[in-house]
């Protein structure tokens, strides 16, 4: 699920904010509503709903979820924005969807993807490798049937070259469920002063 939003025209952010997977359905664009009222003014809509189902892509991976190669998705959008006018791109990835985009950022040209905010997620890849500015969003207690993500963010942070930033929020909320939680306000502080420095 991605919203993609400019600011001034020349800077273009791309949200990937998964809630499809073979068990979920995809949500309908109204569910970025969330961020529509957080996002300042300088933020208006770009190219709204053109990927609405960026995350529900088909292709290579469809038989096996856990190996579909999303950052494919996340490539060409970021191609699409950069051919469309966009002198920067910038990424907010939750779960899978922050995953997807550290691979891209991985797998793109130096440049290409200016600045990464993982909610709850990192890449699959080595985050060595990143070419992007990162941030890290995570809370304390988000668990999957592994366990505790934290760990594997924060060993995934360690690697990640500089400029980088981790934020550990207490709670157990899950990438975009931040939003959902008495952190929200700061999430969208956070997301947005990492966003708007130079």
């Amino acid at each position: 699920m991605t919203g993609c939003y400019a600011v001034n025209g020349v800077t273009s952010l791309l949200c990937i904010i998964p809630a499809c997977s073979p068990f979920a359905p995809c949500p309908s664009p109204s569910s970025l509503v969330h961020w529509r009222p957080h996002k300042p003014s300088r933020f208006r809509p770009k190219t709204a709903d053109a990927f609405a189902r960026i995350s529900c892509s088909t292709g290579p991976g469809e038989a096996n979820f856990d190996k579909a190669p999303f950052e494919n998705d996340v490539i060409a959008a970021v191609r699409y924005l950069k051919a469309h006018g966009a002198k920067s791109v910038s990424v907010v990835g939750g779960s899978f969807g922050g995953g997807a985009a550290g691979d891209a950022s991985i797998k793109l040209s130096p440049g290409e993807i200016d600045r990464i905010v993982f909610l709850g997620a990192a890449p699959n890849l080595s985050a060595k490798k990143l070419k992007s500015r990162s941030l890290f969003i995570v809370a304390r207690e988000d668990r999957n049937d592994s366990g505790a993500r934290l760990p594997g963010i924060r060993a995934q942070y360690d690697r990640a070259p500089q400029p980088k930033e981790l934020i550990v929020l207490d709670g157990s909320a899950h990438a975009q469920f931040l939003f959902q939680t008495d952190q929200s306000s700061r999430v969208m502080h956070e997301i947005v002063r990492f966003l708007s420095v130079p």
